[in-house]
């Protein structure tokens, strides 16, 4: 029963962490390679980074799970293979968040999201 109740309540917390970036965009400087303004776009379980004249530049599965979050690679012009997984330490504060690479597939998005805080749009 214990095991049972332990496992509902890590269920609950990892679906209220994702429904807290589900159909959210967060802007801040990404590093592909060079320092550039980019714009995460969340929606249900995809996530889509784009970068002003380029578009979309990563098409990205995220799961949230406590204070880390996966990324999978769907599509995209990085250099990452598909279907390659990265897992970040989420710190959030507020209407902001740092992203801190805990263990990555591929070293260059190990590198691209943690240049500085993402800070939340609200349009």
């Amino acid at each position: 029963m214990k095991k049972l109740f332990l496992l509902i309540i890590v269920i609950s917390v990892g679906v209220a962490a994702s429904a807290q970036f589900e159909n959210t965009k967060w802007r801040g400087i990404a590093n592909v390679p060079e320092p550039y303004d980019c714009m995460f776009d969340f929606r249900k379980d995809t996530v889509y980074l784009l970068a002003g004249e380029f578009g979309v530049i990563e098409t990205m599965k995220y799961v949230i799970s406590g204070d880390t979050l996966v990324f999978t690679k769907i599509d995209g012009k990085s250099p990452c293979a598909k279907a390659s997984a990265g897992y970040f330490k989420i710190d959030a504060k507020g209407d902001s968040f740092k992203l801190t690479s805990l263990k990555d597939d591929c070293p260059g998005r190990a590198e691209a999201f943690v240049a500085g805080p993402w800070v939340r749009r609200k349009d």
